[in-house]
């Protein structure tokens, strides 16, 4: 459960969830010094550039470029370099970021936390143009239906004259190493429209040129080293640490630059944000009998430990339905309630449950858009992943882009791959049904055929397990579906395939508490 906490505060994605009271909050939050409030100047300057921003964005909306992440792993440490820009002046963008006045500003996880929750900053030091600062947060976690919030407490030295800043932990759990820095530099914006043949370097030179009428945007350059403490440091869990810790960092940037948009008053929402639709929350009905099966599954694998039947495979060449096509007809099971299964299939959060190829997830998911919410026809959703390769010692990623229809009231889906590296045609859908594991138990004369029978008969202690059907077809493209190249390229994908089963049967088994 990582974190990066070198943003003081983010943009709540849910536009309507009331600010927290001020009564939570600790009473010492709030500790200004003098060179946390803009001078005159700067106010009228920042002030100035907020309009100009406003006046364009009614234009024409501005787009942040997706920030850059570079990763190096050396040594157990995990280095991260990153590059994003935001569509505010520098002085904007300082105040979001130190965040002064401990905002809420990240997304809300399971309709209870905020990502990087702010608790509270104390002011230690400050010598007018730098001040140390100690800050009391907590990162929100969520697995399925469960969440949490770590809390953490870090030291920052604020540089608001070279608009930058340096951060290390005090305490925080899991993690040995966590510390960074970050730093801003203008963007001129407009230069090129109002300062014809002149590149300007500093704010005075723009200013002039652009007479007064060019918008200075932010670039932001941010290092972070982390390294897991023991034993979370060793494999695997060192894998899920390090993996939480980047999509969280990626996160709170994308939140970051959802501010940015907001302090614009942008009508428009990015393209890129995320959202989620009805369908994609469990109603309070399906939650806590989701939560009571959960309960009934850990209680029972204290006895004795479920086994997931082993995965069974269907394999055929279907050349009389089009040349080079194969289908794969798959069943297996998961020992976890159908709404639990369901979520970790549809993964509405993104989380990384494969296994590391080389440093890299065996399918990573690295972004998912609802197009439009269920009105009965299922939800469509549109997601980028990516499949890591490994042959001797070479190892990259495949780009999927990939369309689903999800209708949950089924707990079915159907999947059709938009992009066609390597594969023309890769198609599919899944549908998970009810397993009543306690029948003979608590039914003995009655076989049950729906879920309340089930909980009738069993008087509300069976436990429901999770039996699911996937059906895909896939074929080559060109060259890749001549033989040997389509021989080597099935097999891939029928293990792939396994080996992902395999690892959601684990993932279940984690969450059942083994």
């Amino acid at each position: 459960m990582g974190i990066s906490p070198g943003f003081g505060g983010l943009i709540n994605q849910n536009t309507q969830q009331p600010p927290k009271a001020e009564s939570k909050r600790s009473e010492n939050v709030k500790s200004k010094s003098r060179s946390e409030i803009n001078t005159h100047e700067e106010r009228d300057e920042m002030k100035e550039q907020l309009k100009l921003w406003r006046h364009a964005e009614k234009k024409e909306q501005w787009q942040d470029v997706p920030a850059k992440v570079k990763v190096e792993i050396e040594d157990g440490i995990c280095h991260m370099d990153m590059v994003f820009t935001l569509g505010l002046p520098p002085q904007a963008a300082y105040d979001v970021l130190t965040n002064p006045d401990n905002q809420s500003y990240s997304r809300i996880i399971n309709q209870r936390h905020e990502l990087l929750d702010n608790v509270s900053r104390k002011v230690l030091t400050d010598d007018g143009s730098s001040q140390t600062v100690e800050a009391e947060k907590a990162v929100a976690w969520k697995f399925l239906s469960w969440s949490g919030t770590i809390p953490i407490s870090l030291d920052f030295v604020e540089n608001r004259k070279n608009l930058s800043a340096v951060y290390m932990k005090r305490k925080m759990m899991f993690m040995k190493t966590f510390e960074g820095s970050w730093k801003l530099e203008p963007i001129y914006v407009d230069s090129e429209r109002l300062c014809k043949g002149m590149k300007p370097k500093s704010r005075e030179e723009y200013h002039k040129c652009s007479g007064g009428q060019g918008k200075i945007a932010s670039k932001v350059t941010m290092n972070q080293t982390f390294q897991p403490s023991f034993p979370f440091n060793l494999p695997p869990l060192s894998w899920y640490i390090r993996e939480i810790t980047i999509k969280i960092t990626k996160a709170l940037i994308q939140d970051l630059q959802d501010m940015g948009a907001k302090l614009r008053e942008s009508d428009e929402r990015p393209e890129n944000v995320k959202f989620k639709s009805k369908s994609e929350t469990n109603t309070h009905e399906e939650r806590d009998e989701m939560k009571h099966q959960l309960k009934l599954w850990r209680d029972a694998e204290k006895k004795e430990q479920w086994n997931d039947a082993p995965l069974k495979m269907k394999v055929e060449r279907r050349n009389d339905l089009e040349w080079g096509m194969s289908t794969i007809e798959m069943q297996f099971t998961l020992g976890l309630p159908p709404q639990a299964a369901y979520d970790i299939l549809t993964n509405p959060d993104n989380q990384p449950y494969s296994r590391i190829i080389k440093g890299r997830q065996l399918l990573e998911n690295i972004s998912r858009k609802v197009v439009s919410p269920d009105t009965g026809k299922g939800q469509l959703v549109d997601t980028e992943k990516a499949v890591a390769w490994n042959f001797l010692w070479f190892s990259g990623t495949i780009p999927i882009i990939a369309n689903f229809i999800e209708h949950r009231q089924f707990l079915t889906v159907q999947y059709t791959v938009k992009n066609k590296m390597f594969i023309n045609m890769f198609e599919g859908q899944y549908k998970v049904e009810p397993l009543y594991v306690d029948s003979e138990l608590f039914c003995k004369h009655k076989k049950p055929t729906s879920t309340e029978e089930y909980e009738k008969c069993s008087h509300g202690q069976g436990r429901i397990g999770s039996k699911v059907t996937l059906d895909q077809m896939f074929k080559p493209s060109f060259l890749f579906n001549l033989p040997p190249i389509s021989w080597y390229v099935r097999r891939i994908t029928i293990k792939t395939m396994k080996t992902l089963i395999e690892d959601l049967q684990i993932t279940s088994a984690v969450m059942r508490g083994i």
